[in-house]
């Protein structure tokens, strides 16, 4: 059987909220199709997020 030892610290976190609109790096144009067409849409690997 082993030991286990248990260590408890305070931990205190301070959340500010700044309430700022959120930035768009990269913009996804607006895309317009035809009614019961499918739409496909692909997102460039280095651009994602």
């Amino acid at each position: 059987m082993r030991a286990v030892k248990h260590l408890q610290r305070p931990l205190q976190v301070l959340v500010t909220d700044v309430n700022e609109a959120p930035i768009v790096s990269n913009a996804i144009v607006d895309q317009v199709i035809a009614e019961d067409i499918r739409l496909s849409f692909q997102f460039i690997e280095i651009h994602i997020f």
